[in-house]
């Protein structure tokens, strides 16, 4: 076999899908999968593993079947498993380093400035990120937003952005203004816009937004852009 380095980790994986009768069934993927995995190997051996059936992803010619006895699946079944078992490690390496940005960075809780979107998703942020790491203060408006700058200390500002919010759009033009002229503190802007919406971005503002988060997205994805701005 040409990956020899990779044959003990295959057959691993080989062994713990060994019964599965159904490729199309996330059964054997769910929660309880993921803490045996955290429980029996350390990600350093998670890493390897998945490193493995990556190579065996993509180099779908060789006998996988054979090197197992008694396997039910088909050489294309196991493909197709170790594809979704790769991306189960997958998550646990971004639930992984979202916990250690979560450790690092919201030691203390983050307090963050929401200009909400008042005409689609009128409090959704708050909603969404009430959590023991986050202080949420929403606003509706620019002026809002600029007199909480004024008396209060932020660490991060999320604002919405898209075609029909333009008040949205010159806050963040006013809040580059400001801090670029001294008036107000270096703060990062996190972005959440549909990605259609991108052409609609000012080039002016590239410099002031520091990320963007697409719509539709998880709360996991929005936390590690939260993490990784404050890191």
């Amino acid at each position: 076999m040409e990956g020899e380095q990779y044959i003990g980790n295959i057959n691993i994986a080989l062994y713990q899908i060994k019964y599965l009768e159904d490729v199309n069934s996330d059964e054997l993927f769910n929660d309880s999968f993921k803490k045996y995995l955290l429980q029996h190997y350390t990600y350093q051996e998670l890493d390897e593993l998945r490193t493995a059936m990556d190579w065996a992803i993509s180099h779908p010619g060789e006998s996988y079947r054979e090197m197992l006895p008694g396997i039910k699946l088909s050489n294309e079944e196991i493909i197709t498993v170790f594809s979704k078992y790769s991306k189960v490690i997958d998550q646990l390496f971004s639930e992984q380093q979202l916990n250690q940005a979560k450790s690092i960075v919201f030691d203390k809780k983050i307090n963050i400035l929401a200009v909400e979107d008042t005409q689609i998703y009128y409090g959704f942020l708050s909603q969404f990120l009430r959590n023991d790491a986050f202080v949420i203060t929403s606003v509706y408006s620019e002026s809002e937003a600029l007199k909480e700058l004024i008396t209060t200390s932020y660490d991060l500002i999320i604002s919405s952005l898209h075609q029909q919010q333009d008040s949205n759009v010159h806050f963040v033009q006013t809040l580059a203004e400001r801090i670029n002229t001294g008036k107000l503190p270096a703060l990062p802007v996190l972005v959440l816009m549909a990605a259609n919406e991108k052409q609609y971005i000012p080039d002016s503002l590239e410099t002031g937004i520091a990320d963007i988060v697409e719509w539709p997205f998880e709360l996991s994805k929005l936390e590690q852009k939260i993490a990784a701005i404050i890191q």
